[in-house]
């Protein structure tokens, strides 16, 4: 039907939110009978092809990265040799921007806008205007809320453009089977307050309060996944005499994590900046039957329903957090409450297939199809 192209710094199988989402709509679109690809940077200084469940997927040759942002000479090269019909960027990664302007490319453009940059220090004055001449020509602009919108130093100026619609998750992928019950019985055992945060260990993340918090409280923190700050949150936990409550298990595969949500008391989503603008660890928690506690920051917040599926505390307030983690530790009954509610919600906004249907009714009136 038509020749798709989505740009970022990675894809599957790479950890991420963001790298979830944009696998799963890429498998969307070509079940509506697209010719889908996806251009993302490489590990090596050369480029890698491969085809994953009918997604086309280049992996241009990288240099290196700087602050965090892979440099991929070639990219614009394969845009061109692409010709795509509709290219989604996904932001934030301005070398895409600046490659597919350097591409020459004039077709229709979404930039999926996922969070506001903040760590391009002196590189910020090159960055910005090629973010802005991206968003001044894109046709639409996905954003995950709207209040995330309203509030950004950026999006301010382009409200007319934007598509308001969450991150969705396919909530058949954390329904327990027979063997994820019984791991869940075996973790039970220990008969402590399970605290699960789960996500990658990165500075935005605020990992490091939610390890500080632990120190008030009675129980035992299990972090899931990987990143540049683990041996910072080791040594944290060293310090604070808390090696044998504070557990990073790092990276684990699909039914160890579904099997970890479920034995949770909570889960914890301590993130500090508006690099996190969504959170899609709460809604995998709230299909689990989960109670939340998060961050109160735009975009964040809105994923549950404050006082109903979750518990809001302002960024890096540690003494809050810990009060929060206490009161539902020592109600059983509020939890079980809150998880049922969660559940609800969860299934009625967030489910995938409606999500990327939505998604691709916006590409059909971009396409004029």
């Amino acid at each position: 039907m038509a020749n798709l192209l989505h740009i970022y710094r990675r894809y599957y199988p790479d950890e991420g939110g963001i790298e979830w989402t944009m696998r799963a709509f890429c498998e969307h679109l070509t079940r509506q009978g697209n010719d889908v690809s996806a251009l993302v940077s490489s590990r090596y200084p050369w480029s890698v092809r491969s085809e994953v469940n009918g997604v086309h997927i280049i992996r241009s040759g990288s240099l290196g990265a700087v602050a965090n942002t892979p440099i991929c000479p070639l990219m614009p090269a394969w845009i061109r040799r692409l010709q795509p019909d509709l290219v989604e960027i996904h932001h934030a990664y301005p070398y895409g921007m600046w490659a597919l302007q350097r591409s020459g490319y004039r077709g229709r453009l979404i930039v999926h806008y996922h969070f506001d940059i903040s760590r391009f220090g002196k590189l910020q004055a090159l960055v910005m205007p090629v973010l802005h001449d991206t968003l001044a020509r894109a046709d639409r602009v996905f954003v995950n809320s709207e209040s995330y919108a309203r509030t950004s130093p950026v999006l301010c100026d382009y409200l007319d453009k934007c598509v308001y619609l969450p991150a969705g998750v396919d909530p058949h992928r954390f329904d327990l089977t027979e063997a994820q019950a019984a791991r869940v019985d075996e973790l039970r055992r220990a008969e402590h307050f399970r605290v699960l945060f789960v996500g990658r260990l990165s500075h935005y993340k605020g990992v490091e309060h939610l390890v500080a918090a632990m120190h008030a409280v009675d129980g035992h923190l299990y972090i899931i996944g990987r990143g540049p700050v683990a041996a910072k949150l080791s040594a944290q936990a060293l310090q604070l005499n808390l090696v044998e409550r504070v557990h990073l298990l790092g990276r684990v595969d699909h039914d160890e994590l579904v099997a970890q949500y479920h034995a949770a008391d909570v889960v914890v989503l301590p993130s500090v900046s508006r690099a996190e603008s969504f959170g899609v660890a709460q809604v995998e928690a709230m299909l689990c039957a989960r109670p939340v506690i998060c961050s109160d920051l735009p975009g964040v917040c809105e994923v549950g329903i404050p006082g109903e599926t979750a518990c809001l505390v302002a960024p890096g307030d540690v003494p809050a957090l810990a009060e929060q983690l206490n009161r539902l530790a020592a109600n059983e009954e509020l939890r079980l409450e809150m998880g049922q509610a969660g559940r609800a919600h969860a299934l009625a906004r967030y489910d995938v297939e409606t999500v990327n249907a939505q998604r691709w009714q916006v590409y059909r009136e971009v396409l004029g199809l």
